[in-house]
């Protein structure tokens, strides 16, 4: 049921804010794709040869991965997700540069899909997901518009786990699955429109009752669409809810300060 916007409860949307904060700063640092690589290749070192490090990042599709995989630090990616990300990258290709790097152990594959191994998540080499999408060949954003969106669940499950895992993996519209990640604190899943290069991503907290839609570079009509899509999904699970969109948030926080 949608419940009127008036009577938000924007501290706990400030508490959210503040509970996904410790994942969002470790995207929002200034490391470029080369320091990155240096940073991750004193780390390989430690375990691996370093010439074979060498050739994978001599290699362009090697070397894209390898920044796609340090850029999102902990998903799980799909290989249709990967694919997408890479863009027209042919897929035996793709196959065989994944399990060349599971078989050097720099990546894992899981039965959620790959992610960076433990050995090579090393501390500070992420960077920002505006600064990778800007600064790598693979990817062209003109202006990584960013519209945020809030919904308050008045009823909320013990867990949204089983909401974010019947989420796993499904398309919806033009929206298209890429990957996931899971804390303790926080679970993040995030979808793409490859034709448009438009970026979906939702974040849910056991802790506080609210679900977070943030959209890069999208259109309003797609961006509907996803919503329309994740109210259908409340609407099923007879969740009470309600919406604010974060610039209407801010304005109306700041008010009330004042």
């Amino acid at each position: 049921m949608h419940i009127p916007e008036n009577d938000f409860n924007h501290q706990a949307v400030t508490d959210e804010h503040d509970e996904i904060q410790s994942y969002d700063s470790d995207l929002l640092n200034n490391s470029s794709t080369s320091s990155l690589l240096e940073e991750s290749s004193r780390n390989f070192s430690l375990s691996h040869n370093k010439k074979s490090y060498s050739e994978f990042n001599a290699n362009p599709l090697y070397k894209n991965l390898l920044h796609l995989f340090n850029t999102r630090k902990d998903f799980y990616l799909t290989f249709s997700g990967i694919k997408r990300l890479l863009k027209n990258v042919h897929q035996q290709k793709l196959t065989n540069a994944l399990e060349k790097l599971v078989d050097a152990q720099i990546i894992e594959r899981t039965e959620y899909g790959y992610r960076l191994n433990s050995l090579s998540n090393a501390k500070n080499t992420q960077v920002t997901m505006k600064n990778t999408l800007i600064e790598s060949e693979l990817f062209n954003f003109p202006s990584l518009k960013q519209s945020t969106v809030f919904f308050e669940i008045f009823n909320p499950p013990a867990d949204f786990s089983s909401f974010s895992n019947t989420l796993r993996g499904k398309w919806f519209g033009k929206w298209r699955y890429i990957g996931h990640y899971v804390t303790i604190k926080v679970t993040i899943l995030e979808w793409m429109i490859e034709e448009t290069q438009s970026f979906l991503r939702l974040y849910l907290t056991d802790k506080k009752p609210q679900i977070r839609l943030v959209f890069l570079d999208t259109t309003t009509k797609d961006q509907k669409n996803a919503e329309n899509f994740f109210i259908n999904a409340f609407k099923k699970n007879n969740w009470y809810f309600r919406k604010k969109y974060v610039n209407e948030l801010n304005s109306q926080i700041n008010a009330a300060a004042n």
